[in-house]
């Protein structure tokens, strides 16, 4: 699995579309400039918020 970031339309993808495709779908799409590779930087990843896990266990009850 690869991530890549879509440069122009694709199906239902939009340029800026980060999404996740096998390695030989993923290497066509870069080799045809549909995408390019892209890599999940650790600024990218959200931290839950301190009252997310509170409030899921509250809702079970």
């Amino acid at each position: 699995m690869k991530l890549v970031k879509i440069k122009r339309h694709h199906r239902q993808y939009t340029p800026g579309d980060v999404t996740g495709f096998e390695d030989e779908r993923a290497d066509k799409l870069i080799e045809m400039g549909i995408a390019e590779e892209h890599e999940a930087d650790a600024k990218d990843a959200k931290p839950a918020a301190k009252g997310d896990a509170a409030k899921a266990a509250a809702a079970k009850g």
